[in-house]
C-alpha cells in the first residue's frame, strides 16, 4: 500500500526523474571533459540505458508536465553509446532493419501541439531532439 502512495505522489516522481536527469547530465559533462583532456574513459558508462531508460520512457507518459519535461530533457543528454544500445534490438547493430525508433518517435511527437499540450514539455522535447541529432 505504501508503494502505491509513492507512485501516486507527483513530487516524489519528479524528484526521482530530476535525480536521473542530474546523473545523466553530470555524466555527459564528465565524458566531454575526459575526451577534451584525451583521457580514456571507461565504456561501462553505457550501462545507463539498461538502468534508467525504461523509467524515463514511463516518465514521458506521466500526468505531470514537470515530470515529462525532465524525462525528455534526460533523453536529450544521453551519449552516443547510450543510443547505440537503445536503437539496437540486439541483433546486428549496424543493420538498419534492427533499429528501434520507438523512443525517438515518442519524443518527436511531443514537439507538436497535437502531441503535447504543455509548452514547457514541447520546448524540452525539441531541445532533446537537437541533442539526439548532435550525438548521433
Amino acid at each position: 500500500a505504501n508503494l502505491c502512495s509513492v507512485q501516486n505522489d507527483t513530487s516524489r516522481r519528479l524528484l526521482g526523474v530530476k535525480l536521473i536527469e542530474a546523473f545523466i547530465v553530470g555524466r555527459k559533462a564528465y565524458v566531454i571533459e575526459c575526451t577534451s583532456e584525451r583521457i580514456q574513459h571507461n565504456m561501462e558508462l553505457a550501462v545507463v540505458p539498461e538502468s534508467f531508460c525504461h523509467l524515463l520512457q514511463s516518465a514521458i507518459r506521466d500526468q505531470s508536465s514537470a515530470v515529462r519535461t525532465c524525462a525528455v530533457a534526460s533523453f536529450g543528454s544521453l551519449l552516443v553509446t547510450d543510443w547505440v544500445v537503445l536503437l539496437s534490438h540486439g541483433s546486428f547493430i549496424g543493420s538498419a532493419s534492427s533499429l528501434d525508433w520507438t523512443r525517438i518517435d515518442s519524443i518527436l511527437s511531443m514537439c507538436t501541439l497535437n502531441g503535447e499540450r504543455s509548452g514547457n514539455v514541447r520546448a524540452a522535447a525539441c531541445k532533446a531532439v537537437g541533442g539526439i541529432c548532435t550525438v548521433c
